[in-house]
């Protein structure tokens, strides 16, 4: 039975508590036809399951360094958040960090920016600079 997903254009999202992975959403998905069931454009998507969301990252493929100092590794083009609803139990996470938000989260994702905002703590993953022009910036 295919699952049915609700899109909700938005570049601002309000996620109910759980916990979520950050990162390429590709990495940690456990249902293939979330790609092919949403065409994953930008935006907040929903379901019985769990939801996510999506944007497409700037520069591309490549490595990105959070605010949090963790690295995303992006091979799918995009980057997000996703309910571990949705995660795999065997799902190979590379580059993809879970969280825990106890009272929810705002996610903000417009421009090549990732921005999660929740009682806890705000991080921003900016994918308009990759990890290698980060380094170079911080070393000139």
């Amino acid at each position: 039975m295919e699952t049915e997903w609700e899109f909700f254009d938005s570049s601002t999202s309000v996620l109910p508590p759980g916990k979520y992975y950050i990162g390429d959403v590709c990495h940690s998905t456990s249902k293939a036809e979330v790609y092919y069931e949403t065409a994953c454009l930008d935006g907040l998507y929903k379901s019985s399951e769990g939801s996510f969301v999506i944007t497409a990252a700037a520069k591309g493929n490549s490595v990105y360094i959070g605010s949090d100092q963790i690295e995303y590794v992006v091979t799918s083009g995009t980057i997000g958040i996703i309910s571990k609803s949705l995660v795999a139990d065997d799902a190979e996470l590379h580059g993809v960090t879970m969280y825990e938000f106890p009272n929810g989260l705002t996610v903000t994702a417009e421009y090549g920016e990732l921005i999660i905002d929740s009682d806890e703590f705000c991080m921003k993953i900016d994918t308009n600079e990759t990890y290698e022009e980060a380094a170079l910036d911080d070393w000139i």
